[in-house]
């Protein structure tokens, strides 16, 4: 065994990691941390569903934390090398009318080390029909596709709102014995069945919600327990 090709090796990996994560962040404004999700690098979380904690960066909430109505015009924006990168520039019918947030985790995702290369920190997702209103805080659960084309919303997509910020007694509850209450696998690849993805226009290109799109927010349960609704009922 060549010890100088190990090393070699290693250092190529941890070099590209460095690149990767730049582009990546320039790609995606509002992200902070080490973040390099170029298509390569993908394999090691690819068809997986992921519980993240969604952040407020990159101006997609308002002062009270909720989501805006304009997240898909401040999208487009400010994101378009993101989508060069991702499957090509998008117009603004492309991105305008579509729900995005930042979800992710202060460390490297489950399943991810330097070896491998996969993502790490936080990301831009769609969100998915039928999930409510979000808040900086949420716990969600985020696929993670194979290939991603964000001008064909096909990239990460919020798929369920798991725990409200506002609800410390889900959120502990959720966590269970992880290490940390987000940046975890809670579906393998291949579990999660990708024909219920459906993004769909909820703003118009002003960055205003649509007739009947605008999504509510579900109502804190008393005393926020352990008695919270299921998450089966915030998303697909």
């Amino acid at each position: 065994m060549n010890t100088a090709v190990i090393k070699s090796s290693k250092l190529t990996r941890l070099s590209g990691a460095l690149v990767l994560a730049t582009a990546a962040m320039l790609a995606l404004p509002g992200c902070v941390g080490v973040v390099h999700m170029l298509k390569a690098d993908m394999d090691p979380v690819a068809g997986k569903v992921y519980r993240f904690k969604l952040y407020d960066i990159g101006g997609y909430y308002d002062e009270a934390g909720y989501e805006k109505s304009d997240t898909g015009l401040t999208l487009y924006k400010t994101a378009q090398l993101g989508f060069k990168v991702f499957g090509g520039a998008a117009t603004l019918e492309q991105a305008a009318p579509y729900r995005w947030t930042v979800p992710g985790s202060d460390g490297a995702w489950e399943g991810v080390n330097a070896f491998n290369n996969g993502p790490i920190g936080k990301m831009g997702a769609f969100v998915n029909e039928g999930v409510p209103l979000l808040k900086a805080g949420d716990l969600v659960d985020v696929y993670v596709p194979a290939a991603l084309t964000l001008k064909d919303r096909k990239g990460l997509t919020v798929i369920r709102l798991v725990c409200m910020a506002e609800d410390k007694a889900c959120i502990k509850r959720e966590k269970g014995n992880h290490r940390k209450a987000y940046g975890w696998v809670v579906q393998p690849k291949g579990q999660f069945d990708e024909r219920l993805l459906n993004v769909t226009p909820h703003m118009d290109l002003t960055g205003h919600w649509l007739p009947g799109k605008e999504p509510k927010r579900p109502v804190l349960p008393a005393g926020a327990t352990g008695a919270a609704p299921k998450a089966s009922g915030w998303g697909s």
